[in-house]
């Protein structure tokens, strides 16, 4: 349990938990934009009393919109929550993807991202309250090598050999799945407030595409 406060107009980095996740407002109003894992998208205002319930995994932010300030509850269904290991911010994961990586994916220019912000906290404009992890490693595999993705983390497959096309195998210890894609969750989050967010224009937020994508073409 966590009670963060945000000045009027600052909000939380776009982020989502490995534990779900219930709020409750206990003063002023706030803005806040979710999107599922099926790709549907809600932005709404919650009022002093209001409750709001993410699930494990939605991506979310939070913004508020009156002074002197929002200052909200928030529940975990997890004792030993750990806000700087279990949560994945968009800036922090951005920071730590290569460019030309990012570049394929989004189908922008090299420099597009090259404004992003050094300092990370999942609160902007206001008090830094939570620092990211920043935990981030890239590996070059060959074939019979195996990887594992903890649950909830971000990542991309990139085939760098010239010629030959890359396929591998995928193994999930659960039974049910949930694939969502980093252009689509962006394009589903109110642009202006993912522009702030990633230093970059509102016309690149908007030129991403709200379509889940699998595999991208670099450009020639």
């Amino acid at each position: 349990m966590t009670c963060p406060r945000e000045k009027r107009g600052a909000g939380t980095a776009t982020h989502r938990w490995r534990q779900r996740r219930r709020d409750t407002r206990t003063n002023e109003i706030i803005e806040i934009a979710a999107v599922s894992n099926e790709g549907k998208n809600q932005v709404f205002r919650a009022d002093k009393g209001d409750i709001w319930y993410f699930p494990k995994g939605q991506g979310h932010t939070i913004q508020g919109l009156t002074d002197p300030g929002a200052e909200y509850l928030l529940v975990f269904d997890a004792g030993d929550f750990d806000s700087t290991s279990r949560t994945l911010n968009v800036a922090d994961w951005l920071i730590h993807t290569p460019p030309s990586v990012l570049a394929k994916n989004f189908g922008v220019s090299n420099n597009t991202f090259k404004t992003l912000p050094k300092a990370l906290g999942s609160i902007f404009r206001g008090n830094l309250i939570w620092l990211g992890g920043g935990n981030a490693r890239t590996f070059d595999f060959e074939a019979g090598d195996t990887a594992v993705f903890p649950d909830n983390s971000g990542h991309y497959v990139e085939n760098t050999h010239p010629t030959e096309t890359l396929r591998y195998l995928e193994i999930f210890q659960s039974d049910k799945v949930v694939d969502f894609g980093l252009e689509q969750w962006l394009a589903l989050t109110p642009p202006d407030l993912v522009a702030q967010i990633l230093n970059v224009s509102v016309e690149t937020v908007k030129s991403f595409k709200s379509e889940r994508g699998i595999l991208v073409k670099g450009k020639e």
